[in-house]
């Protein structure tokens, strides 16, 4: 049996928009729509709360969290 990915509870504070998820899935809005078509899914046409979009999280997995940009070090050429 194909064990279901958990999602963190990060991801599901407020109400999002699809654009916003497609973001999460980075990548781009048509092809988040196109997904979401591709799985027939039937959801409302305003912003999603958490029990909507739970099922997109079910059907595609949750989104890979990135952790906030570290600073990146100055090139080694950078001279003073």
């Amino acid at each position: 049996m194909e064990k279901k990915k958990k999602i963190p509870p990060q991801l599901l504070r407020g109400s999002k928009t699809r654009k916003h998820l497609a973001r999460e899935y980075e990548m781009s809005d048509s092809t988040f729509y196109r997904r979401l078509r591709a799985l027939q899914l039937r959801l409302p046409r305003r912003l999603l709360v958490p029990e909507e979009y739970i099922v997109i999280y079910e059907h595609l997995g949750p989104p890979e969290i990135t952790p906030p940009n570290t600073p990146q070090p100055p090139p080694e050429d950078a001279g003073p």
